[in-house]
């Protein structure tokens, strides 16, 4: 496998870049710091700094556990050992509406 293909060009699934053994920074012990606050967090980034992988990563660490971690920081920190349903809603197609009533359609509609 050449250096390139290493490189996780149009790919955002956090799950996908492990198993093909891609390229990931690990950020895990962030993610572990911001699962374990209390309360809401927002965070915002500008457009193409990572906001998928980092949803993806948080889906994949409370629906399997560590099982994507193996040798990432958070392995070693994560003291949680059940896994959860999670609940993914992209948002990424739903531009604009028009009333109020077209939102919750398509709200409905992922659901």
């Amino acid at each position: 496998m050449s250096s390139s293909s290493l490189l996780p060009m149009g790919r955002s699934g956090f799950e996908s870049l492990r198993k093909s053994k891609q390229i990931y920074v690990d950020k895990t012990e962030m993610i572990n710091a911001i699962a374990s606050c209390n309360g809401a967090f927002f965070l915002t980034r500008p457009r193409r700094f990572g906001k998928t992988l980092l949803v993806n990563t948080f889906e994949s660490l409370f629906k399997h556990g560590l099982e994507y971690f193996k040798g990432l920081i958070i392995e070693q920190e994560w003291k949680e050992s059940h896994c959860y349903p999670v609940l993914h809603l992209d948002f990424s197609d739903c531009r604009s509406f028009n009333s109020f009533a077209d939102f919750s359609a398509k709200f409905a509609s992922m659901l």
